[in-house]
């Protein structure tokens, strides 16, 4: 077994099908860390290196609020906003069994726990897909002054959040 700041090989994430890139999302595009620092990624129980992935910091943060901050400015119609909810929640039951296998490397929770985990996170997806319908604009029942009042629900902007590492899927 090798210890935990393991310099061993660096390979078995590469066999997960579903981690065809090892880099950041940011505005559409995959990317490294501008300092080009790296982490490895360690399974807690073996020690193993799994793969190398960039160390993001507060200029890949800025970049993703200020991309995620004109994104929010492109309005989608509700029915495309429950579509892309709906097939986040399918893609996730649809690959749970492996995303679970990718937890357990990761973190070394037991497979049954981490498909759990990403069943929970599926089911933020599919729960706010069914609520699509509370936003659409409301007339509100009162006249003022002889005007008809529609409440219209507009996002507020880009929410940063920082969380521990032990339940990635659930609070992302």
């Amino acid at each position: 077994m090798t210890g935990p700041r393991s310099k061993g090989t660096i390979g078995l994430m590469n066999l997960l099908p579903l981690l065809g890139h090892k880099l950041g999302y940011i505005d559409g595009k995959w990317v490294a860390a501008r300092s080009g620092r790296t982490r490895r990624v360690i399974n807690p129980a073996t020690g193993e290196a799994l793969a190398e992935v960039p160390q993001m910091g507060e200029a890949e943060t800025l970049l993703a609020i200020g991309a995620a901050s004109e994104a929010v400015k492109q309005e989608a119609p509700l029915e495309e906003r429950r579509h892309w909810l709906s097939a986040i929640h399918q893609a996730l039951l649809e690959n749970k069994v492996e995303l679970g296998r990718i937890v357990t490397l990761e973190q070394g929770k037991p497979h049954p726990e981490a498909v759990g985990e990403v069943e929970y996170a599926a089911g933020f997806f599919g729960f706010f897909a069914t609520q699509m319908d509370c936003l659409k604009p409301e007339r509100l029942p009162i006249s003022i002054r002889g005007c008809r009042w529609t409440l219209h629900h507009r996002p507020a902007g880009v929410v940063g959040l920082l969380r521990g590492a032990r339940h990635r899927s659930g609070f992302s």
